[in-house]
């Protein structure tokens, strides 16, 4: 089929559609016969192509439109490319009652709601009981203090860390 779209084609999607939705709702009472199966998988075939028709009917006709008014660097032209840009543009934005307005405030306040967003987690109000472990499963004093200590450029590329050699068996 051409790229057209007259009134032939908008009445057999109107009918295919109608056609469709009584299959589907003979459907959601019963289960279909293979007979009806048959013909609401023609009638989606059907409406598959009607409808890229459709977009190629508008498709064709924007290009029209485009070519018609021209793509050169003409007053047409600038007028839709300024007005694609414009549309992507935010001038100003609500924040429950405030207005926010300008570049700079809508950029700071932009950057100080994606920080709150992503930035580092509030303290956790969660503690864990304190007699979860055993007083030798716990650090004394003295391990505490050599985690505290910096590694040396030795021991990372020799990977001795000069602790405990055995691990903890529990």
């Amino acid at each position: 089929m051409g790229c057209s779209f007259k009134g032939e084609d908008k009445k057999r999607k109107k009918r295919l559609v109608e056609e469709l939705q009584e299959l589907e709702n003979i459907e959601e009472l019963i289960l279909l016969t293979a007979e009806q199966l048959k013909r609401k998988a023609v009638i989606q075939k059907e409406l598959l192509e009607v409808y890229e028709n459709e977009e190629r009917f508008w498709q064709q006709r924007s290009r029209d439109n485009w070519l018609l008014r021209g793509d050169n660097n003409t007053e047409y032209f600038h007028r839709i490319a300024n007005g694609v840009r414009r549309k992507k543009i935010i001038f100003s934005m609500k924040d429950g009652e405030n207005e926010i307005q300008g570049t700079c405030d809508l950029l700071k306040h932009a950057t100080s709601y994606y920080k709150s967003l992503f930035g580092p987690a509030g303290g956790f109000s969660i503690r864990l009981a304190d007699d979860n472990w055993q007083d030798w499963e716990k650090l004394n004093d003295e391990d505490r203090e050599k985690m505290g200590v910096p590694f040396t450029e030795k021991e990372v590329k020799e990977g001795d860390l000069d602790g405990p050699s055995d691990p903890i068996h529990v």
